[in-house]
């Protein structure tokens, strides 16, 4: 058997800009409109215990207040013995415009999470001896006598943005709750992300300036995009770009941090992610495949991720369209 420190950490998205509301609360309404949306992650599918995350989201814009609201609700299960962490939340973002070329947005979530797991579906050392597993009851799990913990958690985040520019912060479980299922505290490190990036339209100036006065986005364009975020003594960042050619999107990215050394001189390579996606004027499906580079291997099996993203106008009919966060829609 083996001791040590284990750390917890949030589950991810390859098509980070395809859950918007869990990476950043500040784009609570960004879309200018009704949005739903929905993820599906599976992490490491030829390994027993895979990771499986979901996640859905629905947000408003409330133009007469300059106000974004979104709800949202996530669940994540891992291992073999069915850990499974789940969160509700609730966002609120105002949007400010700083000049007639940048607009800023500032958001906070507030939500409840919740974690349990299977013990009986777990293996101890004192049921296992030479000759294999022993089919007898264990007696460490006495210092589990916690089965679930539900514990409140605080986000905050802020977007700035221009037609053709973004930088945005999120900052989550800023009051680090305790989420340990054993007799000890176990406080949720908080998670920074940041997120940059600018959209590059590959039309004439002419159809550029047609599309900027009627409030819609390019038909072809290239956006670049990174994202670095750091939780406890862990850090990765995603760089790569969308190429969109209306109505097909295709992405790549390699997610790692190439340099910055590790421990025993190891390099954090972890994935190399493609993105097919379509793209319409309501809807969007995106598909994505990790092929892991890490020292793990092919042998995990990747990851693979599904979202889908459907967007509607309310009734009220906006005489101006708001400007909308040019950030990549997968």
């Amino acid at each position: 058997m083996w001791g040590g420190t284990v750390l917890a950490q949030d589950p991810q998205f390859s098509q980070y800009y395809a859950a918007p509301l869990y990476h950043n609360p500040a784009f609570a309404g960004g879309a200018g409109r009704d949005r739903f949306v929905l993820n599906y992650r599976n992490q490491w599918p030829s390994i027993p215990g895979a990771f499986v995350t979901y996640a859905f989201s629905y947000d408003h814009y409330a133009r007469k207040y300059n106000s974004g609201f979104g709800i949202s609700a996530t669940t994540d299960k891992a291992g073999s013995g069915n850990l499974r962490s789940s969160s509700l939340g609730a966002a609120y973002a105002y949007q400010l415009a700083l000049n007639r070329v940048w607009m800023v947005r500032a958001g906070l979530q507030f939500g409840y999470a919740f974690r349990n797991i299977d013990y009986f579906r777990l293996t101890f050392g004192d049921q296992v001896d030479p000759r294999g597993f022993a089919q007898r009851p264990t007696n460490d799990m006495t210092q589990f006598n916690i089965e679930n913990i539900g514990y409140f958690d605080v986000s905050s985040g802020f977007l700035l943005y221009s037609r053709q520019f973004w930088f945005g912060m999120g900052a989550h479980h800023m009051n680090e709750p305790n989420q340990s299922l054993v007799e000890s505290n176990s406080g949720l490190p908080m998670r920074m992300t940041f997120t940059a990036g600018t959209v590059i339209p590959l039309q004439s100036r002419v159809i550029r300036s047609r599309n900027i006065r009627k409030g819609l986005e390019p038909d072809k364009s290239l956006t670049p995009s990174v994202l670095y975020k750091f939780q406890g003594e862990f850090d990765q960042m995603d760089i790569g770009c969308y190429i969109y050619y209306k109505p097909l999107a295709v992405g790549f990215w390699y997610r790692g941090l190439p340099v910055k050394n590790y421990r025993q001189g190891l390099y954090n390579h972890d994935a190399v992610v493609l993105l097919l996606g379509v793209k319409q004027p309501n809807y969007r499906i995106g598909y994505s495949y990790d092929l892991t580079i890490s020292g793990l291997g092919a042998n995990t099996g990747g990851a693979h991720e599904i979202s889908l993203t459907y967007e509607f106008d309310t009734k009220v009919k906006l005489k101006k369209k708001p400007k909308l966060i040019p950030c990549p829609k997968f």
